[in-house]
């Protein structure tokens, strides 16, 4: 909950969805299951379209993750002044 925007509903979920984050031991595996790792679709040396989210994340995290950024975003601090250099420069949507 020291984040921004991040209240007790997200930690809590956060904390039961991870089993108090020791059912993950690499990162890569813990946003893979939020949903909130991007998959390029690709067929062995051929890559088509865009990149995806996997199907097989939990839903119910990645909504309250997402709603989460959305809120820290409208809030002054660190992480709009990151959001907006981002639109900046053309790397966010």
């Amino acid at each position: 909950m020291s984040i921004p925007d991040v209240g007790r509903q997200t930690a809590l979920f956060m904390l039961i969805f991870t089993s108090n984050f020791t059912r993950f031991t690499d990162p890569k595996k813990l946003a893979s299951y939020a949903g909130v790792a991007p998959f390029a679709y690709e067929s062995g040396t051929s890559v088509r379209g865009r990149t995806k989210v996997s199907q097989m994340a939990n839903t119910k995290l990645k909504h309250l993750l997402h709603m989460a950024a959305l809120a820290a975003v409208k809030a002054k601090g660190e992480l709009k002044d990151y959001f907006e250099r981002k639109v900046a420069a053309g790397s966010a949507r």
